[in-house]
């Protein structure tokens, strides 16, 4: 099977920039949807739980106009962890990918539906020190409550999510292809 892949490039402000390779799995006029490895700095921890490490692998939905992702997160062996999503600015598309911004705030659903909201301790401290500007961070706010609103109402995730669900063997076959 022919793999397409794309790079997505992650900023964090002020000024870390990331490049990550995905495999492409649908692109539409308004949306993306791409696999890849999780890399995390360190794991993402919360209750003594890991929810995010090395070696995780995320199915990732972004759309146009939009100022979050959602991603399906999985474990080593394929196991549904949950769902993360970060609040970003709305993607740049360019010829083989797009380009976002990360605005701090996460957040995490368990497969319960109970959730978590990420990071806002980094967020504090970034609006703070003048790092994040105040009219991006009132906008993160106002997505982080929005989303909030969809997983209590029940449309969280986004129905396209469900339809790229993977088995645990398609999964790793998707790893060994973007390896």
């Amino acid at each position: 099977m022919q793999h397409r892949f794309i790079t997505v490039v992650y900023r964090r402000i002020p000024d870390k920039l990331s490049r990550i390779r995905q495999l492409l799995l649908w692109k539409g006029s308004d949306g993306i949807v791409s696999f890849g490895m999780l890399k995390p700095s360190r794991p993402i921890t919360y209750g003594g739980r890991v929810l995010i490490d090395e070696g995780y692998m995320g199915i990732w939905f972004v759309e146009e106009a939009v100022w979050h992702d959602v991603a399906t997160i999985y474990d080593r062996q394929g196991a549904l962890v949950g769902y993360y999503s970060d609040i970003i600015t709305p993607i740049k598309r360019f010829t083989g990918g797009y380009e976002t911004t990360d605005l701090f705030l996460d957040l995490w659903v368990h497969p319960d539906r109970s959730y978590i909201v990420l990071d806002r301790n980094e967020f504090s401290e970034a609006l703070r020190t003048g790092t994040l500007q105040a009219s991006l961070a009132e906008k993160a706010q106002s997505e982080l409550r929005s989303l909030i609103q969809l997983v209590e109402t029940g449309r969280y995730p986004p129905g396209i999510l469900r339809r790229f669900t993977k088995t645990p063997s398609q999964l790793l076959k998707l790893a060994t292809a973007l390896r």
